[in-house]
């Protein structure tokens, strides 16, 4: 049975790496041709370019992967179908579940290489691009580096920023606005202030105005100040971070700002979908693996472009029910977690029902 397992996994293994290639290749075009624009507004060298790209990739490599494995399966069992290799196997008492062992080993292999992979080059390089873009490509000032403008910060304690410029050199803020609001998200008090500086582990707060509000939001208490002294959680370094979208996070990192939201009374439905897709989406390989099986069984005829066509119906399909699953979590209608594997778990149970249904033919 070894033989036969090499040379079932060489067959798939070739078909993979071919789809893969070819889609990262499509991808690299479509991102440029996407910013083709921007790199000839700021007269990007092509240096540039291609590390910009580069920095890109590996984002769309996770994204694509699953299709790769779609179509590897596809094309691999529907060959072995015509050329009459499962008739010979199924005749020397080889069962079709054996034969497709060493192929859900590969997915198992393909969906731990694809969540890290993500969380270790993936997630970091895209955000990364981003830096890049801005920094090296668009010349903005103010990513990345110690001075920032119109920073919004979501702070402990339903504590939120709004400093129109912080400067991290000398670690001062200027032109400030903190909002603190109840377990209700009701407004209970607000710190205005021209300035703010970093002295002595504490926050001091020069020129402003300090507010109390009640349960209707009605102004209780309200003084002018000259200097205030606040002892915050957040430091100078939390100002200084560029916002990261989630898929520029890795899993421990998403997880820590779903915390800092939910101390701050901030609903994060949308951000623990995406925590539970951090695993679900890796091990979507298999799943959309087990599904390609019955469908390149089901006919001896089918060419390769009939596979590939059926790999991405299914495949839109299959990336249409993880938008559906996003929706219905965002909106509480299943749970984060539910939400997140809907997609997996829909497409899972058709896949197994089909492949049963198969095997007793």
């Amino acid at each position: 049975m070894k033989i036969i397992d090499r040379y079932i996994l060489k067959e798939y293994g070739q078909s993979f790496f071919f789809a893969l290639g070819c889609f990262a290749l499509v991808v690299l075009i479509s991102q440029f041709f996407d910013k083709v624009d921007t790199f000839l507004n700021y007269k990007t060298p092509i240096a540039k370019i291609m590390i910009y790209l580069v920095y890109r990739l590996p984002f769309w490599v996770v994204q694509v992967m699953p299709v790769a494995t779609l179509l590897a399966t596809l094309f691999t069992l529907s060959n072995f179908q015509r050329n009459n290799e499962l008739t010979a196997l199924k005749a020397s008492g080889v069962s079709l579940y054996r034969v497709i062992a060493p192929l859900l080993v590969f997915g198992l292999l393909v969906s731990l290489f694809t969540f890290t992979f993500n969380e270790q080059l993936a997630s970091p390089l895209a955000y990364k691009a981003k830096l890049f873009e801005k920094n090296k490509i668009r010349h903005e000032e103010g990513l990345d580096y110690l001075k920032r403008d119109n920073v919004i910060l979501f702070g402990e304690d339903r504590r939120i920023y709004n400093i129109r410029f912080y400067d991290g050199e000398r670690n001062i803020m200027q032109d400030v606005l903190i909002d603190e609001l109840d377990q209700h998200k009701a407004l209970i008090r607000q710190l205005i202030a021209r300035k703010g500086t970093w002295q002595d582990q504490r926050w001091v707060f020069t020129d402003g105005l300090s507010r109390e509000f009640d349960e209707r939001g009605n102004i209780t208490k309200e003084e002018k100040f000259s200097q205030l002294e606040r002892v915050f959680p957040e430091v100078p370094a939390d100002f200084l971070r560029e916002a990261k979208r989630s898929d520029e996070m890795n899993y421990s990192e998403l997880k820590q700002y779903i915390n800092r939201l939910r101390k701050s009374g901030i609903p994060a439905n949308k951000e623990q979908v995406e925590l539970g897709l951090k695993f679900a989406y890796p091990m979507a390989n298999v799943i959309i693996m087990l599904l390609g099986i019955p469908f390149a069984l089901m006919s001896k005829q089918a060419g390769k472009i009939m596979n590939f066509g059926s790999g991405m119906v299914i495949a839109f399909a299959f990336w249409g029910m993880i938008e559906v699953g996003h929706a219905l979590g965002e909106n509480k209608v299943l749970t984060p977690l539910l939400a997140a594997w809907f997609s997996n778990l829909l497409f899972g149970a058709a896949a197994v029902w089909l492949l049963v249904k198969k095997v007793r033919k």
